[in-house]
This record gives C-alpha cells, sequence and structure tokens, in this order.
C-alpha cells in the first residue's frame, strides 16, 4: 500500500499508477521503468525500485494470485453487503 502511495505519480496514466504501485509492493516487483517500443525509446521511473525486475513466469503467478484473492475478497464483500441490506 505504501508503494502505491509513494510511487503512484511515477506512472505516465493518473489511474494505473495506483493499482500498479500496489502490486509491485505488494509482490515486491519493480514495475515500469525505461522500455523501447517501435516508435522509439520511453524514459520512465521504476515503481517500486528496490524491487525484483528480473521477473519470471513465477512471479506473474504470484501477481495473478494476488489480484486473483483481491477479486473474491471483493465479490465477498458484495454479496455479504447485498445478504444484509
Amino acid at each position: 500500500m505504501f508503494t502505491a502511495i509513494s510511487d503512484s505519480g511515477l506512472h505516465r496514466s493518473p489511474n494505473a499508477g495506483w493499482p500498479e504501485g500496489a502490486v509491485a509492493g505488494a509482490c515486491g516487483f519493480a514495475l515500469g521503468g525505461p522500455r523501447i517500443y517501435v516508435s522509439g525509446a520511453v524514459a520512465q521511473a521504476y515503481i517500486n525500485a528496490g524491487g525484483k525486475r528480473d521477473l519470471d513466469a513465477g512471479d506473474i503467478r504470484i501477481a495473478i494470485s494476488l489480484i486473483s484473492t483481491a477479486c473474491l475478497a471483493f465479490a465477498g464483500l458484495v454479496l455479504l453487503c447485498c445478504l444484509v441490506f
């Protein structure tokens, strides 16, 4: 959560920095950073710069697991609210 607060402004999108920062901080990953597209190079800061930069398939599974768990928790909260109200 602290990474989302501290690093969300490093993303080019004012909205995408928050969830990307949350995932980067929770998983210990460094996301974003400089990259090269067909149109040219893009210089951008890393979100959670101290995190792991060389990610592999296992890291992707960790992120998917985190996001799936968050979605299930949210769905449970919505269901609970629907039953109570």
